[in-house]
This record gives C-alpha cells, structure tokens and sequence, in this order.
C-alpha cells in the first residue's frame, strides 16, 4: 500500500474519487448537497462573528445609565441571533451526515459495478497478492473517505477566509503585534504538540496491530474450531487470546500516559489563548491609546477585540486538527485508489474476454421427519467423553485408559455397530459439503464394525460424500454416533492418538510453536535441550531443515499466518513433524498427503512404521495402499466394507 501521504499520488486519486461521487453530473444530488453544505458554512460564519460581539453590547448597555433602555431590544436581538445560529449548526450538521452518505452510496455503487464485472473480484482475492483486504476497502475504507472528508469539507474550504478576515480585524483592532503574538504563540504550541503526537501516533499504529492480532485470534478459532476440537486444544487457544489480550492492554496502557502528557499540552495551548488575547489588548491600553474612552465603552472595545482575537486562535486550532484528520484521509485515499487501478489494469489485461463463467448452483439438501429419539440424540452437545483434553505426558499412556483393553495388549480401537449420519440443522455441526450426503435423513455408514490393532494400519477409501471424513469426527468425538459403539484405550496426545486434519492448523507465532502445537510449551517431562533435539529430529525427518533455516530457524521469527508463507506441501510435512514431535501410537489423518511425491510419501509413512505409529488414514492415492493393511471402504448406499490389501496391489 502507498504511504499514506498528501502528495501528488494523494490529489490525483482524490480527484479521481470525487468525479466518483459527483458522478461527474453538475447538478447530481451529490454536488447539490456539497453547494448547500458550502453557502452554509460561510453564512455560519457571518452568523458566529455577530453572535462573538454580544458580549461586547452587554458592556455597552449596561456600563452607561442611557443606554439602559436598549436592553430588552439588546436581549430580543441576542435570543434571536444565538438561536438562528443553533438551528443553522444543527442544519449544517444533518445536511453534512446527507452528503456523507450519498457519496458513500455513490463510491459503492461504483466499486461494486467495477468489481464484480469481468471476474474481478475473483482476480484481486485469489489471484492477485498486491491487493490486501478488498472486502475492508469496499466497507470501512469508503465509509470513512466519506465520513471524513465530508466532516472537513466545509471547514476547508471556509477556514483561509476565516483566517484573513479575523487577521484583518486583529491588526485593525491591535496593530501588527496582535496578529504576529497569535502567529508566534500557533507555531511554538505546533512544535510542541507534534513532538509529543510522534509517541502518541506511534502507539496509535501498534493499537491498530495489536487490535488486528487479537481479532484475527478470535476469526482463527472460529475459522479452523473442527481442526483445533481434533487437537482438544482448548487450553493452548484460550492461554493464547489472554496472552494477546494482555499484549494489547498493555500497548494502551502507555499510548493513555503519553495522551495525558498531549492533551494536557493541548488544553494548555486552547486556554492559554484567551490570556493571550488579553495580553496583547493590554499593550495598546498600557501605551494609552484608550485612554479617551470610557469605562463602558472601554469594557466594549475589550471583549470585542478579546473575541477577535480567541477566534483567530481558534481557526489555527481547526487547522492543527484537520492536518491529523488529513493523514487518515490519505491512507483511506490511497488504498481505495490503488483498488480501482488494479481493476482498471485488470479491465486492460482482458479487454477482449468480456464474458463470465457459468454460475454455480449451491447444492441444498431437505431435512426430513425422524423420531423423536434420533431427534434428541442428534441435537445433544458436542462433547468427547473419550478425549477430554489433550494428554501432555510424553513419557506414557495414560494408565486409566490403559486398563480399559487390559486383556488384548494390541487392540487400539474397537467399532462396534456403529452408525452415523448427518447432524440436523439444530444439531451439533455444520458439515461441508466435500464429504456428506445431502439429505439427513441417511444414514453414511450403517452398522460398522471392526477392530484396529498396533502395527495393522488402515486406509479409508470411498467416493466423495460417502462419510470417510465424517467417520474421523465421529471417532474424535466431535459428531455424536446415531447408534453403536467406539471405544479406544488411548488418550488424545502424547502417546495416543493425534489426528491431522485435512485443513491443517498453522497458529500464529514461531515454527516451534507450529511443531508443538497444541501446547504452549514443550513437554515438561523433557529439558529444554532434549525437547529442542526432538523438534529437531522432527523438522529433519520431514525434509524441512533447509526451509526452516531460510524463515529464520524455530523460534527467530514470528508469523500472524504461517500459511501464506509455507507451499501447501511444506504444510503437510510441517504437519507430519508435529505427528513425529508427539509421537502418538496412533495417527488419524485426512489426506495427508495431497500435496507430497510419491517419494516424500514413502519416507514419511516408513518413519511412522519404524516410530510404531500406527495410520488409520482417508486417502485416495494408490501408493497409500502399499503402507497399510487393511482397507475400509465406503459405499454410497451407506454400506462399507473391509479387506486385506495385497502387498502388489500398489502397483496394479
């Protein structure tokens, strides 16, 4: 994105927005709304300067015995005036939040028609990295180039006549030292408050990362919450959002001291202006040159040129303001330029194919009656009573599970009848739509029913929609079984079962964090140096000690998304060094290797063999055969099937 500067780039683009918003028609609603915001404010002006100088009648009119009966017209005349000039702010406000949402509508509009014209939006999201966040360019970045701009609008344009005028009048009323004092005391109160704005400005920016980081937290758990449940990594996840939360807190902890410091010098600066404007009366009145008038009439002269005088500080105060309100124009500016030269670019590029592709239908499925306990059943919580929480001892199994398969040493899963099948709309899991039937009134898989012992890995097989990958969240106990049992003598984690999904989960922090994900440390039962060697021998394993050392070595470098800066086969393998970092006796995995060779395949499943990890994996690659035993196999009619695999048939 450019700097957000006012520099040619920023007037180019503006006036490329503004023939948006005029939509280059002199008498659109748009201009006629800027006009009326215009004459306003200069006729606001007129008013607010009559409104300054009441004062100065009161001490007129009541300083001297004859001009007593004036002030029931003095006090008609002033109701009047301080009324017309409420009604006129209050106008000027309304029309002001108008002509902010016309143009709003009218740059919408616009960048709607450019963006989803000719595949656009397609092009910029998917295929083109320059452009970051199209959606908050389309949302925020226009309402506040509206907002903004429409705010100052009026003032810009007013304030350099403001300016002269009430310079004119303080020379008048003061002589050259009156308006100089004011020009002195705006550049000094200037310096001093950019010198402590640059802290302030500074804070403001790591604010805006640290509200980012703490927000995309919260749209990470809601993005990836089945491949975190898979992981049972509650702890880590909820140890993590008050890590960020106490990161941000404290970031704005210090941007409010250094704001106390700023604007108890701003305030200083605003109230320090009305002594100043006593201050430089008093030189002509201390020279004598008032010294003719009388009491009223000097306590008259005083307050008028006392309103002058406030009121030119207070047009420099306007402008300190606007410059700060400016530069978050710029970057709105900026960015909402660059968005509609990237499409112009685009519209270039392909002005020949003007067609789009076919539309899709989205597919939809009819939910109907069931009984009354297979209702009950399936709407029940999303709970595992198998796998409460991630197991963190790495030196063994979990004894209380151990001792539930005490008479077969090897058995690792037991299916027992099990059958499953989409969970109704108030049920437990929106399901995608890659990997189920479309009517919940099916069953997937019926029945089912098979042992899984150590050393005896299985490949899951079967058309798309069949219900491999809704098998593993029954498994996980993330989808409650419809009938039937599963049941496992192992924990989740160290030891046990680690399931990969097939939306890996890259979190947020260094390439240790992402291998010994989900905790938050290492395992505690290992010094630092063992559980480094560990994470060591896992990266080498998986083939990625080159490309950590190229992304600055494990815990060098921190990442708010890992996942735009690994290839999706790094990924996978990044995965599996996470698999081999647990060492479980018991891997789940849901295309885990899509994205891998053959040969990087058949190393990475040999190490699980040699580790005594046993695989139970959904994979279609015929190469997969060759490292498993059995094959489950689903059908579409929700049967299933399980059978040897013949050491040749991977090479059939």
């Amino acid at each position: 994105m450019s700097s957000p500067t006012l520099n040619r780039k920023f007037f180019t683009r503006s006036w490329m927005l503004f023939g948006v918003v005029s939509q280059k028609k002199f008498l659109s609603k748009a201009n006629l709304l800027f006009f009326a915001v215009l004459l306003l404010a200069l006729a606001l002006q007129f008013v607010i300067y009559y409104v300054g100088l009441i004062p100065s009648k009161y001490f007129s009119v009541l300083g001297a015995p004859e001009n007593h009966s004036k002030f029931g017209r003095l006090v008609a005349y002033s109701v009047m005036l301080i009324l017309l000039n409420s009604v006129m702010l209050s106008v000027l406000k309304y029309l002001t939040n108008l002509l902010s949402l016309t143009w709003r509508h009218n740059l919408c509009v616009y960048f709607h028609h450019i963006y989803y014209a000719n595949l656009n939006y397609y092009k910029l999201n998917v295929l083109n990295k320059t452009i970051d966040n199209c959606d908050q360019r389309l949302t925020r970045d226009v309402d506040q180039f509206a907002q903004l701009w429409c705010k100052i609008i009026g003032t810009l344009v007013v304030l350099p006549f403001s300016i002269a005028y009430y310079s004119y009048q303080c020379f008048h009323q003061t002589t050259w030292l009156g308006p100089v004092s004011i020009y002195i005391y705006f550049i000094v109160g200037t310096i001093i408050n950019r010198f402590l704005m640059t802290p302030v400005v500074r804070y403001n920016i790591k604010q805006e990362i640290k509200e980012g980081d703490f927000r995309y937290q919260h749209v990470q758990v809601r993005n990836n919450a089945e491949s975190m449940a898979f992981f049972r990594a509650s702890k880590f996840e909820r140890e993590k959002s008050n890590r960020l939360l106490g990161s941000l807190l404290d970031v704005i902890y210090r941007l409010y001291n250094w704001s106390l410091l700023l604007s108890t010098a701003v305030n200083t600066f605003n109230y320090l202006g009305s002594i100043l404007s006593y201050l430089v009366i008093a030189i002509p009145i201390f020279n004598g040159d008032y010294d003719d008038l009388k009491p009223e009439e000097l306590s008259s002269l005083i307050s008028k040129n006392s309103f002058v005088c406030m009121y030119l500080i207070y047009n420099f105060s306007q402008l300190i303001d606007m410059s700060t309100t400016l530069t978050d124009i710029a970057a709105h500016t900026h960015r909402l330029g660059e968005m509609f030269e990237m499409i112009a670019d685009n519209d270039a590029d392909d002005n020949n194919n003007n067609n789009d592709c076919p539309s899709t239908t989205e597919s939809s499925y009819s939910c109907t009656s069931t009984s009354n306990d297979a209702k009950q059943l399936l709407q029940q919580p999303v709970t595992s009573d198998s796998f409460p929480a991630f197991y963190e001892n790495i030196d063994g199994v979990n004894m209380e599970m151990e001792a539930k398969f005490a008479k077969d040493d090897d058995l690792l899963c037991l299916v027992s009848d099990l059958t499953f099948r989409i969970p109704s709309d108030g049920g437990e899991h929106n399901t995608s739509n890659h990997d189920e039937k479309q009517s919940t009134n099916q069953h997937l898989v019926k029945s089912l029913n098979f042992k899984l012992h150590r050393h005896t890995s299985i490949l899951v097989t079967g058309g798309t929609g069949c219900g491999k990958t809704s098998f593993l969240r029954v498994m996980a106990g993330l989808w409650r079984k419809y009938d039937g049992q599963f049941t496992t003598n192992l924990q989740f984690g160290a030891r046990g079962v680690v399931y990969l999904p097939q939306n890996p989960v890259l979190t947020q922090g260094t390439i240790m964090d992402q291998i010994i994900y989900p905790l938050s440390t290492p395992y505690t039962q290992r010094t630092l140096d063992e559980s480094r060697r560990m994470i060591d021998e896992a990266i080498d394993l998986v083939g990625l000690r080159e490309c950590v050392d190229k992304h600055g070595g494990l815990s060098e470098r921190s990442e708010l998304n890992w996942k735009n800066v690994f290839s999706p086969g790094e990924i996978q393998r990044l995965s599996f060094a996470r698999l081999f970092y647990h060492s479980p006796q018991l891997a789940v995995m849901d295309e885990p290797t899509s994205g891998i060779s053959i040969d990087m395949e058949d190393r990475l499943f040999e190490i699980c063999k040699e580790k005594q990890i046993t695989c139970l994996t959904v994979g279609h690659g015929i190469n997969l055969r060759r490292h498993h035993q059995l094959e489950l196999k689903f059908g579409n009619d929700d049967s299933w099937s399980i059978n040897p695999i013949s050491p040749n048939s991977s090479t059939n």
